[in-house]
Formats: C-alpha cells, sequence, structure tokens
C-alpha cells in the first residue's frame, strides 16, 4: 500500500490498484444521521405493532393463550419467505427480482385479499 494525502493506493492479487479515500465527507456523515434515526423509528413501529397485535389478539382469541400468535406467525413467516426470495433473486437476478417483488406488493396495495 503507498500512501498519500488521505488517499490509499491499493493493490489487489491480480494487480490492479484503485483508490481509497479515507476521510469521511459530510454526505457520509449526513447519511449515517439520517439512518440513525430512521433505525430509531423503525424500533418505535415494532414495538408498537408488538403491542398492538397482542392487545388485539387478547381481545379476539377465543384461547387467550393464542393472543401473540399473529404477530409469531408475521416473523416465522417473513423468516420462511426470505429463504425462498434468495432463490428467486439468484435465479432471476437482482433487478429483475425486486421489480417482481415490487409489482407484487403494488397490486397486493391495490387489489386487498380481502375482496
Amino acid at each position: 500500500m503507498k500512501r498519500g494525502n488521505n488517499v490509499v493506493w491499493d493493490k489487489s492479487l491480480l494487480g490492479q490498484s484503485w483508490k481509497v479515500n479515507h476521510e469521511p465527507s459530510t454526505h457520509s456523515h449526513r447519511n449515517a444521521r439520517i439512518l440513525a434515526v430512521c433505525q430509531a423509528l423503525y424500533i418505535c413501529a415494532i414495538s408498537i405493532d408488538l403491542t398492538l397485535t397482542g392487545l388485539t389478539g387478547y381481545e379476539l382469541a377465543p384461547d387467550k393463550s393464542l393472543a401473540t400468535l399473529p404477530f409469531a406467525m408475521i416473523t416465522v413467516s417473513g423468516a420462511g419467505v426470505s429463504y425462498f426470495a434468495a432463490f428467486l433473486l439468484q435465479w432471476l437476478g437482482r433487478r429483475l427480482g425486486f421489480t417482481l417483488g415490487a409489482l407484487i406488493g403494488a397490486w397486493e396495495v391495490g387489489y386487498p385479499c380481502g375482496r
């Protein structure tokens, strides 16, 4: 590695070199703050969702021990679907896979399953 003016020239195993700037930019600090706020809002939303799902399940469930089953099924189904989504993205490619996911999500919003 050759150093000079906060820039590091690095050599790979193939002999190619590239510039790496180790000086943080103002955009990276701004992006980090935005991501931190988004993460905090996400955690707040998940805790509210967990609380409301449990309370609603407690009121609606005939057996009170099944009160948090809907939230548990959301978590389990999300884990199961992500396993198969990884295979789909590998098979279709990232761009087409994410486009297909966005179209399915938009269709679900426009045409709810309850009809």
